[in-house]
C-alpha cells in the first residue's frame, strides 16, 4: 500500500519524535547545517536562550557547539532534538512557525550580487545538485532527483532519520526557500514515507 503524501500541516500535527525514535537516528550531519544556531536563537529569544536549550537537552558545548565548523560531524539525533526543543519552547509547539525565521537566518548574509546569481541560476538547476549536496552534508544514504518543467521529485534513502517529521519538515522548508530565493513562486510541496528509511519530496513552482 502506497503511503499518502503529507503537507506541512500534516507533519505539524504528528507527534515529535520520542527518545526511542531519536536513538535510531544513527546518521550524522555536517556542522554547516547548524552554523550560527546559537547566535540566531539568542538574537530572537534573548541572551542565554541557546544555552538554556542546550542544558534542557543535556548536551555539552563539545557535543553541540554554538557555531559548529563545517567539517564537524554532528549526530542527526542532536539536530532533530534541538529543532524540536526550539519549536516547543519558542514557537508554541507549532513546527510550521519556525519556517519564516529559519529562512531569514539562512539568507541573511546573501547580498544583492548573490541573490542576483541565484535568480539567474533558477530553481531547477539548483535542485539538480540535490544528490551531490546530500552526499556532502550527510554521512549516510543517497538522493536522486527527477526534474520536469516546474516540478521536481527528490527521493532520499538510506537512514531512518529521513522519515521523522522533523527531517521532512526541515527539507520541505528548504525546498520552499530555494524556490523563493531564486525568484520563483511556490505552488505546492509535500513529503511521503516510502519505507523505514526512504522518503520522497515533491515541489512545484511557477
Amino acid at each position: 500500500m502506497t503511503s499518502p503524501w503529507l503537507s506541512l500541516d500534516d507533519l505539524a500535527n504528528e507527534p515529535a519524535p520520542n527518545q526511542a525514535t531519536l536513538a535510531e537516528c544513527a546518521a550524522r550531519v555536517r556542522g554547516s547545517a547548524l552554523r550560527g544556531w546559537a547566535a540566531n536563537v539568542d538574537a530572537r529569544h534573548g541572551a542565554g536562550a541557546a544555552e538554556a536549550l542546550r542544558e534542557r537537552l543535556g548536551l555539552s558545548a563539545d557535543a553541540l557547539p554554538a557555531d559548529p565548523p563545517a567539517s564537524l560531524w554532528i549526530p542527526a539525533r542532536v539536530q532533530l532534538a534541538l529543532t524540536e526543543a526550539i519549536v516547543s519552547h519558542h514557537y508554541g509547539h507549532d513546527l510550521r512557525a519556525l519556517e519564516p525565521d529559519l529562512f531569514d537566518d539562512t539568507t541573511a548574509k546573501l547580498g544583492p550580487l548573490s541573490r542576483g546569481v541565484l535568480r539567474r541560476v533558477g530553481v531547477a538547476r539548483l535542485l539538480a545538485h540535490a544528490p551531490a549536496l546530500h552526499s556532502r552534508i550527510w554521512d549516510r544514504g543517497s538522493a536522486m532527483v527527477n526534474l520536469q518543467p516546474g516540478q521536481a521529485l527528490i527521493q532520499v534513502m538510506g537512514a531512518p532519520t529521513f522519515t521523522t517529521r522533523t527531517w521532512l519538515s526541515l527539507n520541505l522548508f528548504a525546498l520552499g526557500g530555494i524556490v523563493r530565493v531564486t525568484g520563483g513562486t511556490l505552488v505546492a510541496r509535500q513529503a511521503r514515507r516510502d519505507g523505514t528509511d526512504a522518503v520522497s519530496l515533491r515541489v512545484s513552482w511557477a
